[in-house]
């Protein structure tokens, strides 16, 4: 449903507009949360996740709205997905000594 109402919000410039500032905090508490995670996991908190944040988020949002759209997908698939999102951001995360 959410990802419904910003779809209609490209072409409604109401909805837009009121959606603008949920949608900047919305985007500052994943970035928050995402960098309280990696630091939990040993990335220095001075390392600049934003991006791989970006990228991952998008990513699950796109899959989610993948399957609103197609349905079931061929088996594995996600499983295949999420393996490559874990080794990108495992990369990041230093290895103990």
């Amino acid at each position: 449903a959410v990802l419904q109402v910003y779809s209609t919000a490209r072409t409604n410039a109401k909805l837009a507009s009121a959606l603008g500032p949920i949608a900047e905090e919305e985007a500052a508490g994943t970035h928050a949360a995402g960098t309280l995670l990696f630091t939990s996991f040993g990335v220095p908190p001075d390392a600049d996740v934003g991006g791989l944040i970006a990228v991952v988020f998008y990513a699950l949002e796109g899959m989610a709205q993948d399957e609103g759209f197609n349905g079931e997908p061929t088996p594995g698939y996600y499983e295949q997905a999420f393996r490559q999102l874990e080794r990108l951001v495992m990369d990041l995360i230093p290895e103990e000594e």
